[in-house]
């Protein structure tokens, strides 16, 4: 429990001070304390654009008023300030909630893994994650110290998520797109994904099989599992499954160059399909398809159609799109094996297979309680499961992979034992299968196709906008390097680009065009940002990087208006 009071400082302001586990502590100078925080605020003097800050403690507010006179105007501040009770305790006494009102500020009183977690997606990602300024309120890493350790787990984390991010989809953004539009193409003949009625999915527990590296060992117990439970297997393992006798229910692809030879031979089974997944799976696989997980475009032809969406958070991997599957089909009881999560005698998969990638190791605790080796990608889907567990507590969640990392909330048991406890489904996994997809109708794929027409007219409009914004950022570049840009003859060629870029975010397409984009040029997005102390030179980089923003813009939009446009003659 945390006390605080006021007292006067020697010119008149306030001093905040708490008391914690006996001890006081004096926050604020005894003679100027807004001199202090604005001495303390000089270490944060940022030139470059949109770098974000993460500050632990509000305070009185001092320090982070100091803050706010000092940064950029498009610098946004979150702010976590873990005494929830200390902070209603002297808003009003501080005027707290006025400076919190300021734009840049994006605060919350508590700590809450989730909230926090959420509040750094909003403002940071892979582009500016490594301008990311981190700052402590002077005094409250000592006072609130498990707090603060708490609040450095979650950034951790989150700096993980965005490195990971870096490192795989986020640069495979065209391959992406170009999976999407083959999936149009193909929707008419395959089905999506819906929810399974109440009823039928309480009665419907799912085992879902990953590929780690215990599950060499349950194999012969894995069989024993047909129609106990809906078995969904991940596509890595599907061959492997074949080795051993073993047909799963369904199985489930998400990756978007995952080669289709890791789906095995069983082109019988229905494969679960995210929209973006490698485009040969999807052909291999046809009139066996159920698409899932509408996201950005295909989420917006959807709604053309009048259809309800909602976005699927598919985690990163196809285990955890695995797992997002099962709670849109509204499963209470899921079982997971061969979720490792954590390397086995060096090994990283099932059968021996071995899928090394170069990224930082860490140690997590394992179901036995001692320390075992993981990886990002999978220390970031741990974090994952355990995030999505605590957000969903009327799911029962098993592990009954009998190895790796402990995933928290989760009930460890052998695979054996669930088995004797299960009795036979009520329902044959064709039953389920039929309840959980749909067809679209023609009139919904005639209205999609009917705003990707408008969309292929709107890039060929982007082109033409694109063509004439580099027109203008060559002759402002021109004006930098002549030293003459401030002259009042370039303010035309200023506000024609101010027109353009309004008129280019009036587009829905662009954010396709954008995703479409991907990484194609990921150096130049990661130093967008940057700037120097140079004025002039910063007008000159700034029109520079517009330049090759519009010759990405400009290219793409004729490659993909190019590649919209086959969906629709070849039907």
């Amino acid at each position: 429990m945390t006390e605080c009071w006021s007292e006067e400082a020697k010119n008149g302001t306030k001093i905040l001070y708490l008391k914690r586990d006996e001890y006081v502590w004096r926050l604020n100078s005894n003679y100027a304390p807004e001199k202090e925080a604005a001495r303390w605020a000089e270490q944060y003097q940022i030139s470059d654009i949109n770098t974000p800050i993460c500050m632990f403690g509000l305070g009185n507010g001092y320090f982070l008023q100091a803050l706010l006179e000092i940064v950029r105007e498009d610098t946004i501040i979150l702010v976590i300030e873990p005494d929830k009770k200390v902070y209603e305790q002297i808003k009003d006494e501080y005027g707290l909630e006025r400076i919190l009102k300021d734009s840049r500020v994006h605060f919350f009183a508590g700590i809450e893994r989730d909230v926090i977690s959420n509040l750094c997606y909003q403002s940071i990602d892979w582009r500016n994650n490594h301008s990311v300024i981190y700052s402590v309120h002077p005094h409250y890493d000592e006072i609130y110290q498990e707090e603060y350790l708490t609040y450095l787990k979650v950034i951790r984390d989150f700096q993980i998520n965005q490195e990971s991010a870096k490192a795989t989809s986020v640069f495979h953004g065209t391959k992406r797109a170009e999976n999407l539009l083959e999936a149009l193409r193909l929707l008419p003949d395959e089905f999506v994904l819906k929810k399974l009625p109440l009823d039928l999915a309480a009665q419907i527990p799912v085992i879902i099989i990953a590929a780690g590296p215990s599950l060499n060992q349950n194999m012969e117990t894995l069989k024993k599992a047909k129609g106990k439970a809906l078995l969904l297997a991940v596509d890595r393992i599907v061959p492997v499954l074949q080795e051993y006798g073993i047909r799963p229910d369904l199985k489930i692809t998400i990756d978007p160059v995952k080669e289709s030879e890791f789906l095995g031979e069983t082109d019988d089974v229905p494969l679960l399909c995210g929209f973006a997944s490698n485009k040969e799976s999807m052909r291999k696989h046809k009139k066996h398809l159920i698409f899932y997980g509408m996201f950005g475009y295909i989420k917006k032809l959807f709604e053309a159609a009048g259809r309800e969406t909602s976005i699927m958070n598919t985690g990163g991997s196809v285990a955890t799109a695995a797992f997002a599957v099962c709670k849109t089909l509204q499963v209470k009881n899921i079982i997971l094996v061969g979720q490792d999560l954590a390397y086995k005698d060096g090994q990283t998969h099932a059968a021996g297979q071995k899928s090394e990638k170069q990224m930082p190791h860490y140690k997590v605790e394992d179901i036995y309680g001692n320390l075992i080796e993981t990886r990002m990608d999978w220390y970031m889907f741990l974090r994952w499961f355990e995030q999505e567990i605590r957000q969903s507590p009327e799911l029962h969640v098993i592990d009954a992979t009998e190895g790796g990392a402990k995933i928290q909330g989760t009930e460890v048991r052998t695979l054996s034992e669930v088995l004797e406890e299960l009795p036979s489904m009520p329902f044959t996994a064709g039953q389920i299968i039929e309840s959980l997809q749909e067809k679209i109708s023609l009139r919904e794929y005639q209205c999609m196709i009917e705003r990707l027409q408008t969309d292929i007219l709107d890039l060929e409009q982007i082109e033409r906008q694109t063509g004439m914004a580099l027109e203008m950022t060559e002759k402002l570049i021109k004006a930098c390097r002549n030293k003459s840009i401030d002259k009042p003859e370039y303010n035309k060629p200023i506000q024609k680009l101010h027109e353009i870029n309004i008129k280019l975010r009036e587009y829905e397409v662009l954010s396709f065009l954008e995703y479409y984009t991907g990484g194609e040029e990921k150096e130049k997005l990661e130093n967008i940002y940057k700037m120097s102390e140079n004025d002039i030179k910063n007008k000159e980089n700034t029109y520079k990087r517009a330049k090759q923003f519009y010759e990405m813009y400009q290219k793409n939009s004729r490659k993909l208006s190019e590649e919209m446009r086959q969906i629709f003659t070849e039907k």
